[in-house]
Parts: C-alpha cells; structure tokens; sequence
C-alpha cells in the first residue's frame, strides 16, 4: 500500500517527528492532531506502449490545531505549513522519494494546493496541505 509508505516517509520529516503520531484517514477532535487523507483522484496519468504506467497519488497533511483570534498562534501554525511545503519542495530537488513497494518507483512529490484553513469552530481549526506523488508502475 502506498500509503503506509506515505506515512513512514512523512514521519521522517522533522517538522513533524517532534509532533508525535500521524494517524491515516482520521482527525481527532483534539488540537495538535495530525493525518494523512487520500484524495480520490484517477492514478492513471500515461500508459506506455511497455505496459508501464505513470501514476500520481494524491494525498492531503491535516491537522486539527487550538484556534482564537490570537494572530501569533494563528501565524505560528502558518509558518508550520509553510516550513513543510518547504521541506516537500527540498525532498524533490534532492530526489529523496517514498520508498514505494516493488514494481513501483517514485519519480516526483510536490505540494499541490498550499496549507489552508479548511474549517474552524471556536476553539479548534482544520488545515490542510494536498500533495501529489507522481510515480512510475513497472509492467
């Protein structure tokens, strides 16, 4: 499954090894909560005459984070996400890749749609950052 090996690579970023568990298609209620969600999208980007394939995986970083009209706080977890889009955009010029299993090798990950506030109550806000990873499927 791609996405374990989404999350073991993410768990690599430091940015978030200091933030503890990074839970897959679930979002607690808490502040300072953080998961991988897949986004549907078609894999299937090319079709080569080989039987090989080139296919993305769309996935988003969420977090649930304390959330007032305290600016700094606000600010503070803007830069989070902006750190992080940094260190994708690192991880592709350096060619440091997911590890995917065999038959598939990454080619490409970049951030898709910059981290945004999705939703907020009171207390608590949802961000979110989409990223694509594009990848090669041996025949």
């Amino acid at each position: 499954m791609i996405i374990d090996k989404v999350k073991a690579y993410l768990k690599g970023c430091p940015l978030l090894a200091a933030k503890g568990t990074i839970n897959v298609n679930y979002l607690g209620a808490e502040p300072c909560k953080y998961s991988i969600e897949t986004i549907p999208v078609n894999p299937l980007v090319k079709r080569y005459t080989d039987g090989g394939e080139l296919r993305q995986y769309l996935f988003a970083l969420v977090s649930r984070e304390a959330y007032d009209e305290n600016a700094l706080e606000n600010m503070n977890v803007a830069k989070f996400f902006e750190e992080f889009e940094n260190f994708i955009s690192e991880q592709d010029k350096s060619g440091n890749y997911p590890a995917l299993s065999d038959g598939l090798d990454a080619i490409k990950i970049e951030v898709v749609s910059s981290g945004y506030l999705a939703s907020a109550d009171e207390k608590t806000a949802r961000f979110s950052v989409e990223i694509k990873l594009t990848y090669r499927k041996e025949r």
